[in-house]
């Protein structure tokens, strides 16, 4: 049902609730199964289909709203999904050029358990449960690629990574701000943000500082990073506030997550540029959650923490 309000009132969240209902409603008759997100800020709402393809709905509602009347929303909402479904079909039969590419490949960090329908065959692992992806970064939004979409193109599989992590290194940062002690955040705009955890060792070089014993982090959202730089005497504490920290971001309800969550657990980067497990959410057999650190043979090495017999 459209909202009531008339076309010159100012955009609204029932204008995106309603727009993002018509897309998913035409995504669903094409066979594609979707989500609203964020719809309650008209300016950061989208609709996120199966495949990882982002809908935004602002730009949409104010072209809806510029060209056409209430009444004609539904037809026009069906032919803006027609033709763009039309264009990612295109995308997927014909090969990108090779500047077409170096432009729009991104790598990216994605949960595993996101697009159990899709075929990411050729994903490679980052660290327990998430994967990097390939994706492309367009006007429209990101599509991730599919192995039937990598297949077409004109760049073999080292390549692809190889251009998509140069593009992600490039990625903005927006701000650089104290969550609380030990722990800072980055955060911004970018879709591809938390990826650049991928190439710590130039996070650190432009914008954490100086880390010789490694840095530990949490990637709760595609657009946020979680970090401390680690120390040897008060490593428990910093492992310990971050944890918490991560826990609190991961399940407060004011708390956004473009893009959906990524990840509860948090991570330790070290010197020698290699990614370990270090902590995260448990549930025990009675349902109880407990969090819980377990730091790995790399993580006691340049912490200086004795093996264990």
């Amino acid at each position: 049902m459209a909202p009531s309000h008339d076309s010159r009132s100012p955009m609204t969240p029932p204008d995106a609730l309603w727009v993002g209902g018509l897309v998913r409603r035409d995504l669903a008759d094409h066979g594609l199964a979707s989500h609203l997100e964020q719809a309650d800020d008209l300016a950061s709402a989208r609709v996120l289909d199966g495949h990882g393809t982002e809908w935004p709905l602002a730009a949409l509602v104010g072209r809806l709203r510029r060209q056409h009347i209430r009444s004609e929303w539904p037809d026009a909402v069906d032919d803006h999904v027609r033709l763009l479904l039309a264009a990612d079909r295109h995308l997927g039969q014909w090969p990108l050029s090779h500047q077409e590419l170096e432009s729009q490949l991104r790598c990216q960090l994605r949960a595993e358990t996101r697009d159990p329908g899709a075929d990411l065959s050729y994903a490679r692992r980052f660290a327990p449960g998430i994967l990097e992806v390939l994706s492309l970064s367009g006007p429209r939004g990101v599509v991730v690629m599919t192995s039937g979409m990598l297949q077409r193109q004109s760049v073999d599989i080292d390549d692809a990574f190889s251009l998509g992590r140069r593009n992600t290194d490039t990625e903005p940062v927006g701000e650089r701000f104290q969550v609380e002690g030990p722990i800072w955040g980055l955060t911004g705009d970018s879709p591809f943000l938390a990826s650049r955890v991928m190439n710590m060792a130039l996070l650190s070089a432009e914008i954490i500082g100086p880390a010789p014993r490694g840095i530990a982090f949490a990637i709760p959202n595609r657009s946020l990073v979680l970090y401390t730089v680690m120390s040897g005497d008060s490593w428990r504490r910093q492992a310990t506030d971050l944890i918490r920290a991560c826990e609190t971001t991961f399940t407060a309800d004011d708390v956004r997550h473009p893009g959906g969550l990524l990840s509860s657990e948090i991570f330790y980067w070290s010197p020698d540029n290699r990614i370990e497990s270090l902590g995260g959410r448990q549930v025990d057999t009675q349902g109880q959650l407990t969090l819980h650190i377990r730091p790995a043979a790399g993580f006691m090495r340049h912490m200086g923490i004795p093996e264990r017999s």
